[in-house]
Order: C-alpha cells, then structure tokens, then sequence
C-alpha cells in the first residue's frame, strides 16, 4: 500500500473522463447518505452534480485543491467535518442547501463558498485556519445561524465576481465577526442578527 509521501500530484486537475474529481455522484437521488473520503489529488475531492436528497455525513480530509464541491444540487446535510484542504472547505454553486452542523478546520482559502444564485442555510458552524471564513457571491444568499470563527484572516465577503450575476448577501450571528476584516463590495450586504 502506498503511503501519502509516494503520491504523486497529477500535472492536470482532471481524469480521463474530465471529471475534475476523484470522487463524483452526479444526477442521482440520494436518502441517508455517509461520504467519508481521504485524500484527493484532482481539482475537488468530493464532487456532487445535480443531486437531490439528504446526507447524513460528509467527512473529507487531506485534500488537494477543493474539498467538497456541490453544484446544481438541492441537498440537506446533517453534518460536514473537513480537515486540511488545499483550497476552499466547502464549495455549494447553483443550488439550495441545507447544513446542520459543519466542522471546517485548515482551509487554504475559504472555509464556505457559496456562488451562482445559491441559497445556502448553516445551523452551527466552526471554522479554524482558513484564509477567509465565508464567502458568498454573485446572487447568492448565505444565512448562518450559529457561528464560531478563529484564525481566519477575513471573517466573510461579499461579492460579485462574474459578470452575469448581481451582488450577494450575508446573514451571520451579530457576534461572529467580533473585531474580525469584513470585505462588502457595493450591492451586496452583510447583515447581522
């Protein structure tokens, strides 16, 4: 068996197939579900497209680029626990989803992403060590309803990055961001609670 030093990262982020993930599930309708999944040497570990349904865990560790990437999917989540990804934590992109508990400790970049008209609901959420906390943009809504954030360099933001989309919003804890960076851009918001 090989240990994680004899891995070797591919010179492109894709497969054969082009799938940018190690692991997909992609048009499927899913019921109690239980990902756990280490490593991941592609562009996302865990990748969903276009999946419906409830997951009850999803725990990724030692990623190289994204952890767990969703898009076009409308999902509910019991729970979420990555550690140690070379990218963003979470990646949701055009869909709605529901998260009750995540757990998002060294994210290289963001711990929450959330883009392209996304509606994303967290119930409890710690994040350590990510570069920035959450993010959500380009007509998307982000609501967190309890959070707990340390060592992140940029607590949230807001924005609109691509051209075909609006701003974005922000709900968190009035209490989240305590003398923590906010990045606002104009049409977008964060809002407290």
């Amino acid at each position: 068996s090989k240990v994680a030093s004899d891995l070797k990262v591919p010179e492109v982020r894709f497969d054969d197939e082009l799938l940018t993930s190690s692991f997909t599930i992609q048009d499927a309708l899913v019921s109690d579900l239980v990902i756990d999944f280490h490593g991941g040497l592609l562009e996302d570990s865990v990748n969903l497209v276009r999946v419906k349904g409830n997951i009850s865990s999803i725990q990724v560790t030692n990623s190289f680029q994204d952890a767990l990437d969703i898009d076009f999917s409308d999902l509910s989540i019991d729970s979420i626990k990555i550690n140690d990804s070379g990218n963003d934590c979470i990646d949701f992109s055009s869909g709605n989803y529901f998260v009750s508990k995540s757990i998002l400790i060294g994210c290289a970049d963001k711990g929450i992403s959330i883009g392209e008209r996304s509606k994303a609901h967290f119930e409890s959420v710690l994040i350590r060590n990510a570069s920035v906390a959450l993010v959500s943009k380009d007509s998307s809504s982000l609501n967190v309803e309890e959070a707990v954030v340390k060592d992140s360099d940029l607590c949230v933001a807001a924005y609109r990055k691509k051209q075909e989309f609006a701003g974005a919003q922000i709900k968190i804890p009035s209490n989240m961001c305590n003398n923590k960076k906010i990045l606002m851009q104009k049409n977008s918001e964060v809002l407290f609670k």
